[in-house]
Parts: C-alpha cells; structure tokens; sequence
C-alpha cells in the first residue's frame, strides 16, 4: 500500500468514532424527530406512547391555524436580519483594531472574549431576557439603577423617539455580547495575510482606505462566510429566541411532542433556507474572481 493510500485509510479511521456516534446520537434521532412530524402522539395507562398517522396535519396547524408560532418565527427572521450585518462589521472592525501592534494586546483580546466565557452556567442564567438581564442589560449597565427610558421621556417629549434610543442601545450591548467567536476568526484571517502584501501597497501609493478594500476584504472573505453561518445558527439557537422558547414551551409544557416536533423542523428548514439564501448571495455577487464573470 502506497504513502498516500495509507494516510487516506488513516483519515477515515480517524473520523471513524465520529460518525459512529453521530449515527446513533444525532442522525437516527433526527430521523425519527421527522417521523414524529407526521403523527400524532398519545400516552398509554401502562407506560409508553402510540402514535397515530396525522398527515401533513401538524404542519398545517402550524402555518395556517396557530398565530403565534408564525409571529415568533417572523420575530426571529427580523432580528437575524438585523443583527447579522451588526455583528459582522462591529467583529471586523474590533479585529482590525486588535490585530494593531498595541501594548497589552493580548489583555485587550482577553477582553473582547469575556462575553463568550460569560454565556455559560449560573451567570448567563441569571441574564436571560426573561430575568431582566441581557435583553435590557445595555441601558442598565450603562446608566446603574437609573431607567434610562424615564430619564429620556423627561428630555424628549417623544415615546416612539424614546423606545427607538433604548432599543439601540440594548442593540449595542447585544451586539458587542454575541460578536466574540466572529472576532477571533476576523482575528486569527487578519494574522495570516502576509505583511508584504500591504509593504508592496504602500511602495505603490495605495492609501489605508484603499489597502483595507483591496487586499484586507478580499483576503478574509472566507471568514466571513464562516462568520455568517455561526451568527445565523448561533442567533437561532440563542435561548433568548422567542421562537426556541415557544417551541420548548409546546413541547414540554403543553406535552405536544409531536407538534412541537413540526414547529422545530419548519424552523430548522427556515434557517437552512435563511443560511442557503445568504451563501448564493455571497458566493454569486459579492466575492468573485474575473473567471466567474
């Protein structure tokens, strides 16, 4: 057996408990999740469960009978179709900044991470929206135990003004929250451009302006594809969805598997769509190369 032919056996043995366990734990559940779909569940007196053939019923139910799962859903195309663009030039911005040669940068970039360390355990607990916390933390971080909107509606004599301030400034720490992961990318794309691409710009006169678009963009467009898938399954699995919660609330407070079952795979197929939809974009109309025209 040939060099090659042994590190390609090596690669699949490597790999191997890999899709083991993802063919036990995630595809055959995801398999049988898409079963579900199309039944109707009911529990029996002696333990288990019996399902029984409902059609396309679950699925109807849900587009065309319940509001809310289609108010939810509509909420969150809504908020990853604002955050995304946020969240992608603030985490290109702040890796550009970062990879400058400043003092204490490695304590800068520590900072930069410290929202994503934040998000796991009893903390991030304590933070959910539905706690008060990072829904409405930018105005009350910002202001200590002042309500930032009473202090507005005293200066500005408009609600709809006021609502428009604070919701932006909640924007703005959700934001900075959510963009650690992207900016370490940004980051770590930004370090392996060669120096002497932007040396060889300035011997030719090239302004900042014109090395950021020229050679900085192009060089990272990559991450940024890699950027805008994270924040799309990262914003639609956040539990602070309104949808996630909807569907978790159906499905184990109400004790409808089933059409909870449905609801979670229209959402999933929504974000695939979502994520489909942006790649053709990106890969058809913002980074090519003159063989494409």
């Amino acid at each position: 057996m040939d060099f090659e032919r042994r590190k390609a056996w090596a690669g699949r043995l490597f790999v191997l408990p890999w899709v083991i366990g993802a063919a036990i734990f995630f595809f055959y559940p995801l398999i049988q999740s898409l079963y579900f779909t199309f039944n109707e569940m009911d529990f029996l007196p002696q333990g288990g469960f019996e399902l029984t053939r409902v059609g396309l019923t679950n699925y109807s139910d849900a587009l065309f009978r319940d509001a809310y799962f289609l108010e939810n859903l509509v909420e969150a195309i809504q908020e990853i179709a604002i955050s995304l663009p946020l969240i992608l030039l603030f985490s290109l911005f702040a890796a550009v900044l970062l990879n400058m040669p400043l003092k204490n940068r490695g304590l800068i970039r520590m900072v930069f991470f410290v929202p994503v360390v934040m998000t796991s355990g009893a903390l991030f607990y304590l933070m959910l929206p539905d706690r008060g916390g990072a829904a409405g933390a930018g105005s009350n971080l910002m202001l200590g135990n002042m309500n930032m909107e009473f202090m507005l509606s005293q200066i500005i004599h408009n609600q709809s003004m006021v609502e428009t301030i604070t919701n932006a400034m909640d924007q703005v720490f959700d934001i900075i929250w959510r963009s650690g992961i992207q900016t370490l990318l940004f980051l770590a794309g930004l370090q392996s451009i060669s120096p002497s691409l932007y040396e060889c710009a300035s011997v030719e006169g090239a302004s900042a302006w014109e090395k950021y678009w020229k050679i900085t963009v192009p060089l990272v467009s990559p991450i940024i594809l890699v950027n805008i898938v994270y924040t799309v399954v990262d914003t639609f699995s956040d539990y602070g969805n309104s949808m996630l919660r909807y569907v978790l609330n159906v499905t184990f407070s109400q004790l409808r598997f089933t059409y909870g079952t449905t609801m979670a795979w229209l959402y999933f197929l929504t974000m695939a769509a979502i994520l489909g939809l942006l790649f053709f974009i990106i890969s058809k109309f913002v980074f090519y190369t003159d063989e494409d025209k």
